[in-house]
C-alpha cells in the first residue's frame, strides 16, 4: 500500500481556514488524512470535473476536490469548501468557474504550498 503526500493549492488553504466551526475544521483535516492512504475510494466527478475526485467531510457539508498523482504518490487538493446545490457559492461550480477562467489550473505544479 501506497502512502500519499498531501499538497494543497493555497485557494483549497484559504478555503480551510474559512471553515468557522471547529469540529467541521476538524472533521475536513482528519478527512485530508485519511487520503494518505486510500485516495481512490473518494467519488470520481464526470463531465467537465472529470479527473478531480471528491471526498466528503465535515457531516457531507464540505468537499476536499483533488486530483491524484501515482507516481511519486501524492494527492492535489485543488479546493475545500460548502456542497450548497443551486448556490453560486457551492464547491463544484466554484471549481468549474475555475477551470473554465484557466484550463491549467490542475496542472501547475508551482501553485502548491509545501506538504501537509
Amino acid at each position: 500500500m501506497s502512502i500519499y503526500r498531501i499538497e494543497m493549492k493555497p485557494m483549497a488553504i484559504q478555503r480551510m481556514r474559512e471553515i468557522s466551526s471547529d469540529y467541521d475544521l476538524n472533521a475536513t483535516i482528519r478527512r485530508i488524512g485519511e487520503l494518505t492512504t486510500a485516495p481512490d475510494l473518494a467519488r470520481e466527478l464526470k463531465g467537465n470535473l472529470s479527473p478531480i475526485r471528491s471526498a466528503h467531510a465535515a457531516r457531507d457539508r464540505y468537499r476536499i476536490l483533488f486530483t491524484v498523482a501515482e507516481s511519486p504518490p501524492i494527492v492535489h487538493i485543488q479546493l475545500i469548501g460548502r456542497r450548497i446545490p443551486g448556490c453560486p457559492d457551492d464547491v463544484y461550480a466554484e471549481m468549474e468557474r475555475l477551470l473554465l477562467d484557466d484550463p491549467g489550473y490542475l496542472n501547475r505544479k508551482a501553485d502548491y504550498d509545501a506538504p501537509v
